[in-house]
């Protein structure tokens, strides 16, 4: 099986176990500290690999865990949940166990909120290329970067609204 930086570099089909070492060399630049052992559903051990990433810049964090097949290295199964405000998640999961009715287009790959406006019927979203740490770190580095402009951006919508306002009460 290729090694991580390869399989990051080339995108083989079969996502080996990630390589956290990489990943925070990668993206040192929104992790905040260590990558951490654990998450808040426990600690690592065989086959789950958890983690805590925390992020920079009130990104929040993200809690990874992957279930590895031990005899390929590759994962099997993953949940990848950002906590980006303290009550809201985004999830990036692959699972095979729940019925044919929350399947989306892609499967058991799929993506949903949390909370969500109806958990009962899973809200969830086709996921068809946000499959790996790699993907999903991007994402948040793109977001952390544009994220000054989109305030900025909606500052000035705010306060051209209110001068528009105060010129039609004159």
């Amino acid at each position: 099986m290729a090694n991580f930086e390869h399989w990051a570099k080339n995108s083989d089909q079969r996502m080996p176990e990630t390589d956290f070492t990489y990943l925070a060399k990668q993206f040192g630049d929104i992790i905040d500290g260590e990558i951490k052992a654990g998450n808040s559903d426990g600690t690592d051990g065989w086959p789950q690999v958890r983690k805590t990433i925390s992020l920079q810049h009130s990104l929040g964090k993200l809690e990874i865990c992957e279930y590895v097949d031990r005899k390929s290295g590759t994962i099997s199964k993953f949940e990848y949940n950002w906590s980006y405000l303290p009550d809201r998640q985004w999830k990036f999961h692959y699972d095979t166990y729940h019925p044919k009715r929350y399947w989306t287009e892609t499967i058991h790959y799929h993506q949903h909120d949390e909370p969500t406006p109806n958990k009962y019927e899973h809200e969830r979203i086709a996921n068809f290329r946000m499959r790996d740490l790699l993907h999903i770190m991007e994402t948040i580095r793109l977001i952390e970067r544009f994220q000054k402009e989109w305030q900025i951006q909606q500052g000035q919508q705010f306060q051209s609204g209110n001068k528009h306002k105060q010129k039609k009460t004159r």
